[in-house]
């Protein structure tokens, strides 16, 4: 440790826990800062959360290149692909692979216009491994449908790469290796639709045409290849498949197909290695819908929706479950009224909630009767039926397709449908109890967005312009529910803060968040009116966690501590975190997220973020130090020992 940083750490702990009055706003970084504003990006996260991976064209020729640089921004671009021709369109498509930093990318390189496809570590660490290509020329020349198996160790695509003048399912590994024709020899399907892979990264189950059928059938194949299996089979079951989903367990495939001649949709069931489908859904119903909702983490239960019946009109009325046999249906809630309604149950703490199945216990799930919507909670089996949100007001219901959990709350925006007021509701999942934590001025109808839009690592973000219709921002709800923090920037001079606060003038375009749930990327123009950057903004409120490690050093003054004091003493880039072998940020991130919000490390106010005397007062209050032996010696205005310690406790809450 740096000899001046241990005397002030001495210093701080020498010298003889308040709750903050307001939310923090943290200042978001440009993450690309040698892009231009103007020229047309596109952003993806690999999945270890430490990179953001762009494609840009910076040589002006018209051709896109792969660059990468840390999430947190102020680092230098890692310049990925060296391909592009002047007349080519060069990078095409990136796909982050589930685990670690590599990144699968479609490439537009050669004179006939045909694709290849690569693999790279987004490090820069390695050169890129060509994985396929290029395609047959004359054909799709494209690489579709691109898919990582959930262990990170196989891609699967469709493409034409010997000329068949048709896209064949592939399978290839990451490192190049065993690329694998996955389509049946002679030829048994034509067009391929919806890809889905089994959790132990085995085998594949995917929708295609037959030969002598245009309906859509289900196909089962071992990722190391092998004859596909048609689990259709005949009859109703060989109705045109639309929904698919395969168990955790990878043993059972469930679909949705329109049984003939009537056209209704039955959910059927099916042994992924072959047999004689299961009818899941229950056959005595007369016309009624079926859409399938997944399976639950056991594998043992399927779940679906069920309407469209004269007594309950719509196609999603009834929500149903039943073994993956196809026996013991239960019915687990029916709407009080025939235009009632209800939704696959919600996918929760999940970065990709598609693919994540149902829990085994207990699933949460909006059901409307007549204007009002509840969110309730039932065993997959079924039993009793809980309304999880009976305190929400009289006049309020819930918003569907937007239901997230946060720490013991359960988030849920709301609209009243006699006030035409909209808000975000908190309601404790034990008690019942409601609390309105964010609402919007004006109603829907005069242009606000409202809405949770994403819940990562128990940290719900939603859209809002707060009242003004030409504003666009990014808010979030941290695992307290307490209060809403906005994540797009600093309130302006005059702002009255959460609920009701006034938004920074720009739009928020389009978002995306670390798989890690830590950092959130998105595009504003910030800048200049209509001119777009991407920045990046933690999503944690706690600032001074400069390393990025979590519990129990969140705050600790011998490793972020001794990092802001080097910061404050002019040290920048990898020296800042010099020593701390635990540091999930590099010392670029650091400087780039201190140097945009050094104005509130002033926290005496004086004008300047000073070592000796701001600095020091921060770490004594990371050692956990009372007011006067906080500021005793080191403070530089009139401002009193409370209020620098309100100050300085936004910085660790």
């Amino acid at each position: 440790m740096d000899t001046t940083m241990t005397r002030i750490l001495m210093l701080a702990m020498c010298t003889l826990f308040a709750n903050a009055v307001s939310a923090l706003a943290i200042e978001p970084v440009k993450l690309f800062p040698t892009i231009p504003s103007s020229t047309p990006t596109s952003v993806n996260i690999t999945g270890d959360s430490r990179f953001a991976v762009v494609t840009a064209n910076l040589a002006g020729d018209g051709g896109r290149e792969l660059y990468s640089s840390r999430v947190g921004g102020g680092g230098p671009l890692i310049r990925l692909s060296q391909f592009v021709a002047a007349d080519r369109r060069g990078v095409e498509g990136v796909f982050p692979a589930p685990l670690g930093d590599l990144i699968v990318f479609v490439l537009d390189a050669t004179a006939l216009g045909q694709r290849e496809l690569f693999a790279v570590k987004a490090d820069g660490s390695s050169t890129p491994v060509k994985l396929a290509g290029p395609t047959a020329p004359g054909g799709s020349n494209a690489f579709t449908n691109i898919t990582f198996t959930p262990d990170g160790t196989r891609v699967v695509f469709l493409s034409d790469l010997t000329n068949a003048a048709e896209n064949q399912l592939w399978s290839v590994n990451v490192d190049g290796t065993s690329l694998t024709s996955l389509s049946p020899v002679p030829k048994l399907h034509g067009a391929i639709g919806t890809l889905t892979i089994s959790t132990d990264s085995t085998r594949l189950a995917y929708t295609a045409t037959r030969l002598d059928s245009p309906n859509l059938h289900v196909w089962s194949v071992p990722l190391s290849g092998g004859p596909p299996t048609n689990l259709s089979g005949t009859g109703d079951s060989s109705g045109n498949a639309w929904e698919i989903a395969i168990s955790p367990d990878g043993q059972t495939v469930a679909y949705g197909a329109y049984a003939t001649p009537s056209l209704i949709r039955k959910i059927w069931s099916v042994p992924a290695s072959g047999g004689q489908p299961v009818l899941v859904s229950p056959d005595n119903l007369g016309n009624t819908y079926h859409s399938l909702c997944g399976f639950t983490g056991n594998s043992t239960r399927i779940l679906f929706l069920g309407g469209g019946s004269p007594a309950f009109p719509s196609i999603a009325a009834q929500l149903y479950s039943s073994a993956r046999t196809g026996l013991d249906t239960s019915i687990l809630f029916t709407p009080t009224t025939s235009n009632g309604q209800s939704d696959c149950p919600a996918r929760f703490g999940t970065h990709k909630p598609s693919v994540t199945p149902f829990d085994d216990l207990a699933v949460e799930f909006r059901g409307c009767s007549g204007s009002r919507c509840d969110i309730y909670r039932i065993a997959p089996a079924g039993g009793p039926l809980t309304n999880l949100t009976p305190s929400l007001p009289i006049g309020w219901s819930v918003v569907g397709g937007s239901m997230r959990r946060s720490g013991a709350n359960l988030i849920t925006p709301a609209f009243n449908t006699t006030t035409s007021e909209s808000a975000v509701w908190a309601t404790d999942r034990t008690t019942g109890s409601a609390q309105k934590i964010s609402e919007i001025r004006n109603p829907f109808g005069s242009g606000d967005i409202f809405f949770p839009t994403s819940e990562v690592a128990g940290r719900i973000i939603f859209y809002s312009n707060h009242g003004d219709v030409s504003r666009k921002d990014l808010w979030v709800v941290d695992d307290r529910a307490s209060s809403a923090r906005l994540l797009t920037g600093s309130l302006p001079v005059g702002a009255t803060g959460v609920p009701g606060g006034v938004a920074i003038s720009f739009v928020v375009t389009t978002y995306l968040t670390s798989p890690d749930g830590k950092h959130i990327l998105f595009t504003a123009d910030k800048e200049a009116p209509n001119v777009f950057s991407w920045w990046s903004a933690p999503l944690s409120r706690h600032l001074l966690n400069l390393d990025d490690v979590e519990l129990p050093t969140i705050h600790s003054a011998s490793t972020d501590g001794i990092t802001l004091l080097r910061y404050l003493f002019g040290v920048r880039g990898d020296a800042l975190n010099s020593g701390n072998l635990s540091s999930i940020r590099s010392g670029n991130e650091i400087s780039a997220l201190l140097q945009a919000n050094k104005a509130l490390l002033d926290v005496d106010g004086d004008g300047e973020a000073y070592a000796m005397s701001d600095g020091l007062m921060i770490v004594r209050r990371m050692i956990g130090l009372p007011d006067a032996a906080v500021t005793f010696g080191a403070k530089a205005t009139s401002r009193s020992d409370a209020q620098i310690r309100e100050a300085i406790d936004l910085l660790l809450q």
